[in-house]
C-alpha cells in the first residue's frame, strides 16, 4: 500500500514541477512543503514495517539528507548570527547557491545532491556490514559539513521576509 502512496506522491510532485520550473507559475508555499515533508516522513517510517535496523535508519537519513541539512544549516546560521530562527529569510542553501550559480545551476546542484544521497540510501538499505554503513554516513556528513562551511561564506540578504 505504501508503494502506491509513494508513486502517487511522485506523480503529484512531477506534475507540480512542470509549472514550478523557472519561470515559476505556481509555488509550493509553506502548507505544501509541510505536507510534502510529512508525507515523506510517514512513508519513510511506514517502510520500516516493524523492523528497525541500522541499515534502514541509515537509508532513511541518507535519502532525506539534503532537507535535513538545509533545515539544520538555516537554524544553526540564524542562531550563530543572533537572528530569530523562526522568522523567514532568504538564507537557505538554495538562495545562497542561487547567488553563485543562478536558478538552473542551483536546481542542478540540489538535484545532484539529492540523487547521490538517494542512491546511497538505496545501496545502504540492503547492506548488513556495519563498517560500510558507517563509512557512507560519515562521508555524507563530512561532505555536508564542508558544503555548509562554504555556504556560510556566501552572505544572505539581511532583509527579513514577513
Amino acid at each position: 500500500m505504501h508503494l502506491v502512496l509513494a508513486f502517487g506522491l511522485i506523480g503529484g510532485c512531477a506534475g507540480f514541477l512542470v509549472y514550478n520550473a523557472p519561470p515559476a507559475r505556481i509555488f509550493l508555499g509553506d502548507a505544501g512543503s509541510h505536507l510534502l515533508g510529512f508525507a515523506l516522513a510517514a512513508l519513510a517510517l511506514q517502510s520500516l514495517q516493524g523492523s528497525f535496523t541500522l541499515p534502514h535508519l541509515a537509508a532513511i537519513v541518507l535519502i532525506l539528507a539534503y532537507p535535513i541539512f538545509d533545515a539544520t544549516f538555516v537554524v544553526w546560521d540564524r542562531v550563530v548570527g543572533h537572528r530569530p530562527f523562526y522568522v523567514g529569510n532568504t538564507d537557505h542553501t538554495t538562495h545562497r547557491l542561487g547567488k553563485l550559480f543562478g536558478r538552473w545551476g542551483t536546481i542542478g546542484i540540489v538535484a545532484l545532491a539529492a540523487t547521490v544521497n538517494a542512491l546511497l540510501g538505496v545501496w545502504v538499505w540492503g547492506r548488513s556490514d556495519l563498517l560500510s554503513i558507517l563509512c557512507v554516513l560519515c562521508a555524507s556528513a563530512l561532505a555536508y559539513a564542508l558544503f555548509g562551511t562554504i555556504l556560510r561564506h556566501i552572505s544572505p540578504t539581511t532583509r527579513f521576509v514577513t
